[in-house]
């Protein structure tokens, strides 16, 4: 009788544990990190430094932001593997945004981000 009730008990522990660990990846770090980096130019090609940069999922849907350095330059990282579009923006230079592009496990991808006229 007791090993009819633990074998009560012990399916749905397994399930627990077996759902956990299928939900585990996708609510935390990923498991083969990617990044994303670039570089923020006008429409003279020079770069533009302090410009508001985003990282979208989706139109209006930023997942993450940040600014990019002297040289123009930005970096988005750990993300995971993926459909994104970057996005740019200076008051003084315009804004603009990449085409989405996709981005495979383990991967650096590297974007332009046009702004300007």
């Amino acid at each position: 009788m007791k090993r009819k009730h633990l074998g009560f008990v012990a399916v749905p522990a397994v399930a627990l544990i077996a759902l956990c660990a299928a939900v585990t990846p996708a609510i935390g770090e990923p498991q083969h990190p990617s990044r994303i980096v670039g570089r923020v130019v006008d429409s003279d090609n020079n770069r533009v430094a302090g410009a508001q940069v985003a990282l979208m999922v989706g139109p209006g849907e930023i997942l993450k932001r940040t600014v990019s350095n002297d040289n123009g330059e930005f970096e988005f990282r750990p993300i995971r593997a993926g459909q994104y579009a970057v996005g740019a923006a200076k008051p003084e230079v315009g804004h603009g945004h990449t085409p989405r592009f996709a981005v495979r496990p383990g991967e650096t991808q590297r974007v332009p981000v046009r702004i300007g006229d």
